[in-house]
Order: C-alpha cells, then structure tokens, then sequence
C-alpha cells in the first residue's frame, strides 16, 4: 500500500479519458486544481493530494500519507511529462533525497528522516529510473479511476479513484 501511495505521491498521473475529457482535466490542473487520491469527502481527506506547476518543465507537487499514527506524510516535488494522454514521471534516489517528511505536523531534521528516506527507498528502489505512468478513467459524480504501466507495461499497482478539488475546499492528507 505504501508503495502505491507513494508512486501516486509522485504524481504519476495520466488520463485516459477520450481527448476533450483528457484536455479538460488538464485544463483544471493547470488552472490550480488538486488530485485528490482515495478522497474521503466527508472528512475532506486523501490518501495524497497532487499539484502541477507547468512551465518549461511540468513539476509535480505531492503530498502523501505515509504513516496513519502518528500521521507522517512525504511531499516531493519531481519532474512530470505529458505523453499523448498520459502524465508520466520516473522515480529517482533525488525524489526521496529531497522529500519533506512530517510527522505528528512537525517537519523532520534530516536526522530524522534519514531511516523514514531509507525505509521508502528500499520500497522504490526496483522501480528506479522506469517509467511510470498513470491514466485516469472518468467515472460517476466527477470521479477518476487510476491504471498503471511501469516501463510500458501494465502493473499491478492496484486502481484507486481520484477526484479534483480547489486548494480552497479544505481537503488535507490524512487517514
């Protein structure tokens, strides 16, 4: 599970929908809209929550739920590339050098996430430098449900329904 939300934190996040749905999912995030993975709109919380910033370079802003209690969440920020419908990225060492780890709310010194770093990384590692990418397919009252492929082929990174919220509606990574 840990895996999957972590590769989901790295906004490996693609569409599948037809072209114009494709576009106008894309249109929303450029425009500041989040994904929201496994989203509990009740308690306004996910699994993730993911942003873009789109420049020379599409950069992927992540915050994913790492541990339930206390509640430690990663945020990374990596590199992300638009392939036909897809938004694809390829993890690297750099993403989990560079990550921000929480616990409780608190940031940790870098002493202290030196094991949380390595515990993730071990997880990534044989997915290093492959590929993946994520397309969305859309589903009732504005949903999406994720499919996978690492290095072209399919995984079996299990689906997961996202849906797209304003930074202003109050959703949070949480458990």
């Amino acid at each position: 599970m840990r895996k999957t939300i972590f590769l989901l934190g790295l906004s490996i996040a693609a569409l599948a929908a037809g072209p114009a749905e494709a576009a106008g999912q894309i249109d929303q995030l450029r425009a500041g809209k989040l994904q929201c993975y496994g989203p509990n709109t009740t308690a306004k919380t996910c699994a993730a929550l993911s942003g873009y910033t789109f420049g020379s370079t599409i950069m992927n802003q992540a915050e994913v739920l790492i541990s339930a209690n206390p509640v430690g969440t990663m945020r990374t920020n990596s590199p992300v590339t638009l392939k036909g419908e897809a938004i694809c990225g390829t993890p690297t060492r750099k993403d989990i050098d560079d990550a921000v780890i929480t616990s409780g709310g608190q940031v940790l010194t870098a002493a202290q996430a030196a094991n949380v770093k390595a515990q993730i990384w071990a997880s990534m590692a044989p997915s290093a430098g492959k590929e993946l990418c994520t397309m969305y397919t859309p589903g009732a009252g504005g949903t999406y449900t994720t499919a996978y492929t690492m290095a072209g082929q399919t995984t079996t990174i299990p689906s997961t329904t996202v849906i797209l919220v304003s930074p202003n509606d109050g959703y949070r990574v949480a458990p």
